[in-house]
């Protein structure tokens, strides 16, 4: 297993310019291998929730040789975020929340995509975990070229990542729709998940010609009627954003089967503090009775993180690491720690930002939200009791 995590833990801090990445990866799609078969959204609006599926399938059968085929049903029928539905259309947001709580994912053969598109009640037990999420681009439209090699490396490493894309069937594809490319900014609609790339796929294959050569190969859920459901969409495609990473694990694998959470959510907002600037957060829980095994915390931005645990004000595990991607981490401690009802426990996060500013989460409602910033502090506390009223799910968790 410690052969596993370093392998899967080397992605965070690793250099993308410390390597040549191939000029081409996993491109022939007669022969495509370690990816999960092409399904079908049915014209829904799921496709936040398949092309997650996707990656976490993906990273399954680089990780394992195969993958059990994953839920998107239930991604948004048990989601912590309220009044999601398959014909409305999601968000990354959405399935972060998902899996930071541990509630999938489950497999499809456990709560299948099918008419009425209802979940079963009890909720079925996961087969696993994503234990980190990688965001390896912003939601500004286009790739930059440090996006663009963390998206290869990724996918080389972890098998897909999901990509948002405006989607417009009448006059981006070509003739034969085996490719797409978009010049002009607009929404995004769609997700898809990169599984391969071709830096010499030349931009005359584009019913509208980019500027250089160079392409992802996607797949796609909307089966495989049309070029077996895979698609080329150009690198310089004006609206490629939201580049997601989703990792898995077996559950078996994990030494934990619970989380502590905690965030609150009617204001989900970030406090920017100066690049010369430390800022904590702090979260404290009490009425515990558990062993603690690990730590699970959200993080923005890239910045350099101090992880700490106190308990009754002791410290008992402390972490200094290099944030090089956002989105949420799980932190292993070196041995369990035993906590009991009276312990007051505190999990403890420096933050130190990378660029001008940093940014550190903020989840708690508004009026609390704003006395912090009115006050002008820069630690942020508060009572863990009050998890379970929490209807959204980033922000920090003990695992257990």
């Amino acid at each position: 297993m410690k052969y596993y995590l370093f392998i899967f833990f080397l992605f965070i801090t690793i250099n993308i310019y410390a390597f040549d990445l191939p000029e081409s990866y996993n491109t022939d799609i007669n022969h495509i291998y370690e990816v999960s078969p092409v399904r079908d959204q049915k014209g829904l609006g799921s496709c936040w929730a398949f092309a997650p599926c996707g990656s976490m399938e993906a990273c399954a059968i680089k990780r394992y040789g195969k993958a059990d085929i994953l839920s998107p049903l239930n991604i948004v029928n048990k989601n912590p975020y309220p009044n999601l539905s398959i014909y409305k259309g999601g968000s990354y947001d959405k399935t972060m929340a998902y899996l930071f709580q541990l509630i999938g994912p489950v497999e499809e053969k456990s709560d299948p995509y099918k008419p009425p598109y209802s979940s079963p009640t009890t909720q079925p037990t996961p087969c696993g975990y994503s234990e980190d999420v990688y965001i390896l681009s912003d939601d500004n439209g286009g790739f930059d070229e440090e996006e663009l090699n963390s998206v290869k490396m990724a996918v080389g490493i972890y098998g897909g990542v999901v990509v948002s894309y405006f989607d417009d069937e009448r006059n981006y594809y070509s003739s034969d729709r085996k490719n797409y490319f978009c010049p002009y900014t607009n929404h995004s609609n769609h997700q898809i998940v990169i599984i391969g790339w071709d830096d010499n796929y030349s931009k005359k294959h584009f019913r509208h010609y980019p500027k250089k050569d160079g392409a992802f190969l996607a797949k796609g859920s909307w089966g495989t009627k049309i070029n077996k459901g895979f698609e080329w969409i150009s690198y310089e495609d004006a609206n490629l954003s939201n580049a997601v990473c989703y990792t898995y694990s077996k559950v078996e694998d994990v030494p934990y089967k619970n989380i502590l959470s905690y965030v609150k959510s009617s204001a989900v907002d970030t406090y920017f503090y100066p690049k010369s600037q430390d800022v904590y957060g702090k979260v404290l829980y009490d009425n515990l009775d558990c062993e603690i095994k690990a730590l699970r915390a959200y993080i923005p931005e890239k910045s350099e993180c101090k992880i700490m645990l106190y308990v009754d004000d002791i410290l008992k595990y402390e972490e200094t690491k290099e944030i090089n991607w956002g989105g949420f981490k799980t932190f292993y401690l070196d041995s369990s720690v035993k906590v009991e009802k009276k312990n007051k426990v505190a999990f403890v996060i420096r933050f130190t930002g990378k660029d001008k500013y940093g940014t550190l989460p903020v989840e708690m409602p508004d009026n609390e939200y704003k006395a912090v910033l009115k006050k002008g502090c820069n630690f942020v506390s508060w009572n863990g009791r009050d998890w379970k009223e929490a209807p959204y799910n980033i922000g920090v968790g003990i695992l257990y």
